[in-house]
């Protein structure tokens, strides 16, 4: 990943660098490398460590620094886009999140909610009813 979302690089990652064997290096220290199950559990914070982890792999198997099978490589490039996907959609569910929080956060600052405004629509139109209803029978009474 980019130094701005990786400020300072890890002892893992600083490990998987120099180490001359990445593919051994991964399955020994992620217990469950390649299972896509696992990663649906990881938090945000995870997940980018792991999308970091899988960059520094893919980047060494790019430049030719190791070799490794064609489906360990399919395999990890899929893990790497199931990975992004799911940083994605972190991020989407947080922004989601915040902007809930703001509009609820606005509504009891104005005093709405939805339920509230119904009533009060509901209300209005239910008291204009009974006001024409009483006009009427007034205007019939004089």
């Amino acid at each position: 990943m980019n130094d701005s979302t990786c400020p300072r690089p890890c002892l893992m990652k600083l490990d998987l660098q120099s180490s001359t064997n990445k593919l051994a290096f991964m399955k020994d220290n992620w217990p469950s490398f390649g299972q896509i199950e696992s990663i649906d559990q990881l938090s945000e914070t995870e997940l980018r460590c792991t999308l970091c982890l899988l960059d520094v792999v893919l980047a060494a198997l790019a430049k030719d620094e190791c070799f490794c099978p064609n489906r360990e490589i399919i395999r990890l490039v899929l893990t790497r886009t199931y990975v992004q996907n799911r940083c994605e959609l972190c991020e989407t569910e947080e922004i989601r999140s915040k902007l809930m929080k703001g509009f609820c956060t606005w509504e009891k600052k104005n005093g709405l909610s939805r339920k509230n405004e119904i009533r009060r629509r509901g209300i209005s139109f239910f008291y204009g009813a009974i006001l024409r209803m009483l006009s009427k029978v007034n205007g019939k009474q004089e």
